[in-house]
C-alpha cells in the first residue's frame, strides 16, 4: 500500500511538471501544424491504394455534372489510354507513381506532346472557403513540362458544378530523371467555391515524367 501511495505521488508529479511545461513553453501552439503536417485532403495522392489502377483518380470526372475533363476533340480520349501512355508504376525507391509517356504516337501527329497533352484528375474534394491552402507534388522528367491545377468550382441551382477558380503550381525540371518537389500557396477568395479538383498536367516536349505525393492541406 506504501509502495502504491508513492508510485502515485511519482505520477502525478510529473504530469504536473509536463503540463507546467506544456503550457509556459507554448508548445500547445505546435499541436495544429503537427496535426495539419499529416493531414491530405487528396484522396490517395501517394498512388499506393488500388487494383488495376490508383483508386480516386482517371481521365474522367463521370460523378460531377458540367465538369469536362477531356477537350472537345473526341480524338483525345482515344489518344490518352490508362494502361497504354498512361502509367501506374512502382518508383524507384519503393511505392508507387503515375507515369505520363509523351512520346507515344498520336496519329495524326508524331506524339501526344504536339497537341493537347495530357490530364489526370483526382476526385472532388470539400474544402473551407476563403482559407489558405499548400498544395504540392514530386515529379521527374526527361524533357516534359508539368502543372498542377487546383480548380475551385460552386455548385449551381441545377445540380451541376462550375469552374470559379484555379491556382495552378508550374514547374520547369532542369535536373533530367530527379525528383524534386514543388510547392506553393493558394486562397480562393470566393466563399461560393466550396469543392476543389486536383489536375495533374503535362505537355511540351516529348518524353516521360512521373508524379507522386500529391498533398493538399491548409495552411497555418
Amino acid at each position: 500500500m506504501i509502495w502504491k501511495q508513492r508510485e502515485d505521488s511519482s505520477y502525478s508529479y510529473f504530469v504536473t511538471i509536463f503540463i507546467f511545461l506544456f503550457l509556459s513553453l507554448g508548445v500547445w501552439k505546435c499541436v495544429p501544424l503537427l496535426l495539419y503536417a499529416g493531414e491530405n485532403l487528396v484522396p490517395n495522392g501517394d498512388f499506393e491504394e488500388g487494383k488495376k489502377f490508383p483508386s480516386g483518380w482517371g481521365i474522367e470526372v463521370p460523378l460531377y455534372p458540367g465538369i469536362k475533363l477531356l477537350p472537345s476533340d473526341p480524338r483525345y480520349g482515344k489518344r490518352v489510354k490508362q494502361g497504354v501512355n498512361l502509367l501506374w508504376v512502382k518508383r524507384e525507391e519503393g511505392g508507387k507513381c503515375m507515369l505520363f509517356l509523351l512520346n507515344e504516337k498520336a496519329p495524326p501527329y508524331a506524339s501526344i506532346s504536339e497537341i493537347e497533352g495530357m490530364t489526370f484528375a483526382s476526385r472532388m474534394v470539400e474544402i473551407e472557403p476563403e482559407k489558405r491552402y499548400i498544395v504540392e507534388v514530386e515529379a521527374k522528367s526527361t524533357g516534359p513540362e508539368g502543372i498542377i491545377f487546383v480548380k475551385g468550382y460552386r455548385k449551381l441551382s441545377s445540380g451541376e458544378f462550375q469552374e470559379r477558380y484555379r491556382a495552378p503550381l508550374q514547374f520547369h525540371i532542369r535536373e533530367f530523371g530527379k525528383w524534386k518537389k514543388f510547392s506553393r500557396s493558394f486562397r480562393i477568395p470566393f466563399p461560393e467555391v466550396k469543392w476543389v479538383i486536383v489536375y495533374l498536367y503535362a505537355y511540351g516536349k516529348r518524353g516521360k515524367i512521373w508524379f507522386d505525393r500529391v498533398r493538399l492541406y491548409p495552411e497555418e
